[in-house]
């Protein structure tokens, strides 16, 4: 009888020795993934951009603390901020950029398209991408894209419409970009500020560590410079001179049973629509590859996890029936 009992002490142990030991390696786990988390939330608030030698901090926390001081300063100085810091802009000095888009039924294409680029070239613009082609039964229709000066924009789009027996689309849109061209100037000058407190800090640079460092920094700035100024000069370019694109299409191809006959601009919807599917799906084939090692890791580690859970599972199973018998 004592036998029976110690032999039931014994499996009974055993038991509890394999749930404590399964709590163990849940316990392990949990904080394992909590660690990796947590890891990778500091590593993402982190950037490599800022960080620095020891030797070189304290002088790049006190450029960072005069950059402060000088956009402030920039700031209120300037007529394009109030004295609170909002941005103030002058109605008639606004920044836009004019597009225009027109469908026009034309007795000749060929004549039609030459009337529109006498047109730009009386406005001090030209025509870019002409295109006249032959549909069936030897008709034409053609399109062309007309840059002009912005301020004869109206006019222009005026005169175009004008050489049109029908107007079957006309769309006008106006991007406003005054905000970001200001925000790019002010970056520009706030950049250039700290690229020459950087070219002076080169100078006292004592170590190789710290001129290293110091001509980093030097060419990350440059680089957005770069990148801004580029971004102005294509604001810039944009703004002086607007878009009109022009689709043409003869009268006697212009009317098929009463609706619009204008094949090629569907053929052209249609052939953009299949270019983004195509790039989508792409993209998505990119991220599904880049993705895989995870899904795996994922995937291993959660079938590992179920495998214990059911070997434990069995193993109490097994002791509760030898306990039972």
């Amino acid at each position: 009888m004592e036998d029976i009992e110690q032999n039931s002490t014994k499996k009974n142990r055993h038991i509890v020795r394999w749930i404590v030991l399964a709590g163990i390696v849940f316990i392990l786990i949990f904080i394992v993934l909590s660690s990796l988390n947590g890891a990778r939330s500091k590593m993402s608030g982190v950037s490599s951009d800022n960080m620095a030698p020891m030797g070189a901090s304290g002088v790049f926390d006190v450029m960072e603390e005069s950059d402060r001081s000088y956009y402030e300063s920039q700031k209120a100085s300037t007529g394009n901020y109030d004295a609170g810091g909002d941005e103030i802009y002058n109605a008639d000095e606004r920044l836009l950029i004019k597009t225009g888009s027109l469908s026009l039924v034309v007795e000749s294409v060929e004549g039609s398209a030459e009337t529109i680029t006498g047109l730009a070239e009386k406005y001090n613009g030209f025509v870019t991408d002409l295109d006249i082609s032959d549909s069936q039964n030897q008709k034409k229709h053609g399109s062309l894209t007309v840059r002009v000066p912005s301020d004869s924009f109206n006019e222009v789009l005026k005169e175009v419409k004008a050489v049109a027996s029908k107007i079957t689309r006309e769309l006008v849109n106006s991007q406003d970009v005054t905000e970001e061209y200001v925000d790019k100037k002010a970056e520009v000058v706030n950049l250039e500020a700290e690229e020459q407190q950087l070219l002076t800090v080169l100078k006292g640079a004592d170590t190789i560590e710290e001129i290293l460092q110091v001509r980093r920094e030097i060419s990350r700035v440059r680089g957005s410079i770069d990148r801004t100024q580029g971004r102005i000069n294509y604001l810039e370019r944009q703004t002086s001179m607007s878009t009109i694109h022009v689709s043409l299409v003869s009268e006697s191809e212009a009317a098929v049973f009463g609706v619009v006959w204008d094949p090629l601009t569907k053929v052209k919807q249609a052939a953009y629509n299949m270019l983004e599917s195509l790039i989508l799906f792409v993209y998505f084939l990119i991220k599904l590859v880049f993705a895989l090692p995870v899904i795996i890791a994922w995937t291993a580690t959660i079938g590992t996890l179920v495998y214990i859970v059911y070997r434990v599972y069995r193993l109490v199973k097994r002791r509760i029936q030898v306990l039972r018998s």
